[in-house]
């Protein structure tokens, strides 16, 4: 009786003082077909347990999982699958027998962690092309251009700049009028903005006299008013307020007997061409991997010249393309957005850069995909053979100003003149070429209206792969909600099983970035946004996530 009880009293002061302390863990990383540990190692411990289940929990050391050991930090663990799911959880073994609990991030059960997907390599087969020849021979056939008169006075918005400002003016009339203000906003959304409430207001004067009072634009890219002055007059602005997106905000005056020698200026053109697989012979469904431009890269004469700009922060690298799939039948409007409320984003990429080097080649351009974004595909998106799918691209002005070269530069998507294959009776059917142009306003292109010889080369790639792709952050179980989020509670949280700084930025479905901000906060205040449909991107170190996000 006296041994059983010495032995309790021991076992009681083993487990007492001999205590094994719970691993530190200060790293935690997954790869493709590994988990990455790295820690603090401590003399007390022996070697380290490790117990993994795939795709699904369970109770610590019961038997129904995997059992792993190492002696010492760092440590992979090899042998995992790709793409999969894994719950895990540790302790520590010491040199004395005695073992640490169960230890996992919130001591609430095995964590749940993900290994990357290998995306493999895109697979090109065949290209889908309304262009008979794939040469490069003649700049773009259509060349959208603003044209104006002699303006007294002209001030155009910018579209991501803020240190734009439109600034008052005045000036003496040279000639009798009517005159006409034509006040504008370089994303046609109006002078209304993304806060309602803080919109931007005008008034014109006479002579010190309002003859224009609280001018505004309540939607679109802008509108015109018109006044009575005479020449010697006074004619002069004031701003009532300044309000949200105030660098987008231009306007114009020109008395309505002005000359008419007319000045041009190139804005940024957007293309727009539309397919459908199965008009080339597919059926079933084919992957989407890249989208091929033709390329004429040029100084203001249309020449190639090596010491042209690439890039300048300014606008020359301002290139986008959007893949949508069409919901409801043809692309033809007169109005940018319109029609667009029947496409579907599945694909993009922003802020695509070319060069002069490019000039008079085909560039491909591999598109980036978003899950809730179509049937991704490893590095291409499925979509079936029968789907119309829009091809948009945006290739930002290169002027002289943003440039620092004299007559600035031309980008333009080019091809063979007079080579477009399809001539569709009118601008409603499919898949007629479309261009347009910024800012928006006495564009010599209206917006999509079928070119008959606009041969701009645009192709479609399509290919094969069949792994999927994830999003590089999800290792990190990110948690982005709510998403549709409701404008009227203007937060959105942002939650990773980490402290690490974060770099969010949100984008709208032009590629313009409307927020940005880094923290270590889970809750920002979005309610600058309006309601819309947004790409969400999470940069973490050097990992990124990009998801939609939808607010309504």
């Amino acid at each position: 009786m006296k041994q059983l009880y010495f032995l309790f009293v021991f076992f009681i002061s083993f487990n007492l003082f001999s205590q094994c302390p719970n691993p530190d863990i200060s790293w935690w990383e997954m790869g493709e077909d590994f988990a990455f540990v790295n820690g603090n190692d401590n003399n007390q411990i022996d070697y380290y347990e490790i117990e993994y289940k795939v795709g699904e929990t369970f109770v610590p050391g019961d038997g129904t999982a995997q059992s792993y050991t190492f002696s010492g930090f760092p440590h992979t663990i090899p042998n995992l699958s790709p793409g999969t799911p894994y719950y895990f959880t540790n302790r520590a073994v010491c040199n004395d027998g005695s073992v640490s609990e169960w230890n996992d991030n919130n001591n609430d059960g095995p964590d749940l962690w993900y290994t990357d997907m290998v995306p493999g390599e895109f697979n090109a087969e065949n290209v889908l092309s309304h262009n008979s020849s794939q040469d490069i021979t003649h700049e773009p056939s259509q060349i959208c251009e603003s044209t104006s008169a002699a303006y007294d006075f002209i001030f155009s918005g910018a579209n991501q700049d803020p240190g734009f400002s439109c600034p008052e003016t005045t000036f003496t009339a040279e000639s009798d009028g009517p005159y006409t203000i034509t006040i504008t906003d370089s994303y046609g959304d109006g002078w209304v903005g993304n806060m309602v409430g803080n919109e931007t207001y005008l008034d014109v004067l006479v002579n010190g006299v309002v003859v224009l009072d609280d001018i505004t634009l309540a939607d679109g890219f802008s509108q015109d008013y018109t006044f009575d002055a005479y020449s010697s007059d006074e004619i002069s602005t004031q701003w009532v307020n300044q309000g949200t997106w105030f660098y987008e905000v231009g306007y114009s005056i020109i008395s309505q007997n002005a000359s008419g020698d007319a000045v041009t200026d190139l804005g940024a053109q957007v293309y727009t061409r539309s397919y459908i697989p199965a008009d080339f012979g597919y059926d079933g469904n084919v992957t989407i991997g890249a989208v091929e431009l033709g390329i004429w890269y040029s100084d203001a004469e249309g020449n190639y010249n090596p010491d042209l700009p690439v890039y300048d922060g300014a606008g020359t690298s301002y290139n986008n393309i959007f893949l949508y799939r069409q919901t409801n039948g043809g692309v033809g409007t007169t109005n940018i957005g319109q029609n667009q409320s029947f496409w579907e984003l599945i694909a993009f990429k922003l802020d695509f850069e070319i060069s002069p080097e490019d000039h008079q080649t085909i560039i491909s351009v591999p598109l980036e995909f978003l899950p809730g974004y179509g049937n991704l595909n490893g590095n291409g998106v499925e979509v079936s053979a029968d789907d119309d799918i829009v091809v948009q691209v945006w290739m930002g002005p290169g002027s002289e100003a943003s440039t620092g070269f004299e007559g600035g530069v031309r980008k333009f998507i080019a091809g063979n003149l007079s080579d477009f294959t399809v001539s569709p009776d009118n601008t409603t059917n499919y898949p007629y070429p479309a261009v347009q142009t910024g800012p928006w306003i006495d564009s010599t292109c209206e917006y999509y209206n079928y070119v008959a010889d606009n041969s701009s080369l645009m192709n479609l790639v399509i290919g094969s792969n069949n792994e999927l792709s994830v999003n590089e952050l999800d290792e990190l179980d990110l948690n982005v909600f709510p998403n549709p989020v409701d404008s009227s509670d203007q937060f959105l949280n942002i939650k990773m099983n980490n402290t690490y700084s974060k770099n969010i930025s949100i984008f709208d479905l032009t590629g313009r970035k409307v927020f940005s901000i880094i923290t270590q906060n889970d809750r920002i205040d979005i309610s600058s946004l309006s309601v819309g449909t947004y790409i969400l991107e999470i940069s973490v170190s050097d990992k990124i996530h990009r998801s939609k996000l939808i607010v309504r």
